[in-house]
């Protein structure tokens, strides 16, 4: 859930800056393009998608009259939207995955089952926890980076940060520019 409000609160800023403006608008509707697009590639249906992004999009369209972050927080702690962008983050990853089959193989290949499956097991199912590779197709799906902090008691004072970036250039969401979130695993 962190992970989704780091999305959002990224894109509460960029679109902020813009202030309210066709920009705006068509920089939403670019980003609902891309995902519905990368969904369908990954054989889901959008309908059924769409049911888990509707309070989050509406919530993305309210940002322009939104006066603070305080006021994205209390809206995201909302269950239906919260848990709503979680699963519609999973079925993101999941189709990236899927898509870039040749990356993410080692995944499934030695258990003799598909991407699919593997998606199915791993990555569709609500409350199964995520690890590298959620991450790494998230970051790449979303075109969003980030940093992850592992406190994983190693020895030492310090924790282990570690970058993600998307892949490719070309896969980046209107996420805009801005710092790179730092989200903790443990």
């Amino acid at each position: 859930m962190q992970t989704g409000f780091a999305i959002l609160e990224r894109l509460f800023h960029n679109l902020r800056v813009l202030q309210y403006s066709k920009t705006v608008d068509d920089r939403i509707s670019r980003l609902t393009e891309k995902w519905r697009d990368l969904i369908g590639r990954g054989n889901y249906q959008w309908d059924t998608v769409e049911y888990f992004y509707d309070p989050v999009h509406n919530l993305i369209k309210s940002f322009p009259g939104m006066k603070s972050i305080d006021l994205l927080l209390a809206e995201y702690q909302i269950p239906e939207i919260s848990d709503g962008f979680v699963v519609f983050l999973r079925f993101l990853t999941s189709a990236y995955i899927k898509t870039n089959q040749a990356y993410f193989s080692f995944l499934w290949e030695y258990d003799g089952i598909t991407a699919e499956d593997w998606c199915s097991q791993e990555i569709d199912c609500y409350g199964k926890e995520s690890d590298e590779a959620h991450i790494v197709g998230a970051v790449n799906a979303l075109g969003f980076p980030c940093e992850i902090i592992y406190l994983d008691r190693s020895e030492g004072t310090s924790a282990n940060v570690h970058p993600y970036l998307p892949a490719y250039a070309g896969t980046c969401v209107e996420m805009g520019d801005g710092e790179v979130p730092t989200l903790l695993y443990r």
